[in-house]
């Protein structure tokens, strides 16, 4: 996208940035999200529908044959991202891998129960039950107490 850029210096308390558009399309929305210092919203779909979810929306993303889903209290969603890159931008967020194909949005949890094996079932506040492997609850569980991973 071409996008005309004007800078005026003005004596101003405050710097203040104007976007114009006559549409509001991924790359502008990502410009906005980096001013305005938010973390960038994820990109997913839905039934055709391009939507920006901000990332304390979402309760887990999951990978499933070779496509990515996103879910919150009352929606799925697909996105192009993919597992490893949600994971690694959001970590800040509370974003934590799992399992192999699932990251989880720790601020989405609503619960914990320890399993046999070392595994952890987690309830969500969409009310949801997700699988912490093995491999992961250690991980999860130093996470939890303060620990460095």
């Amino acid at each position: 996208m071409r996008m005309k850029v004007t800078v005026e210096h003005i004596e101003i308390a405050e710097p203040e940035i104007v976007i114009r558009c006559n549409q509001l399309d991924d790359e502008l929305a990502s410009v906005i999200d980096h001013f305005s210092g938010k973390k960038q919203r994820l990109q997913v779909v839905k039934d055709d529908t391009r939507y920006f979810l901000c990332p304390e929306k979402v309760c887990y993303v999951e990978s499933v044959d070779g496509r990515v889903y996103v879910y919150t209290d009352d929606n799925v969603y697909q996105t192009r991202s993919t597992l490893s890159e949600i994971t690694e931008y959001y970590q800040e967020e509370g974003f934590f891998r799992c399992a192999k194909s699932m990251t989880v949005n720790l601020n989405s949890i609503a619960s914990l129960k320890s399993c046999t094996g070392g595994r952890i079932v987690a309830l969500l506040s969409n009310g949801e039950r997700i699988l912490i492997s093995r491999q992961y609850s250690r991980l999860l569980r130093n996470k939890l107490k303060g620990g460095k991973l």
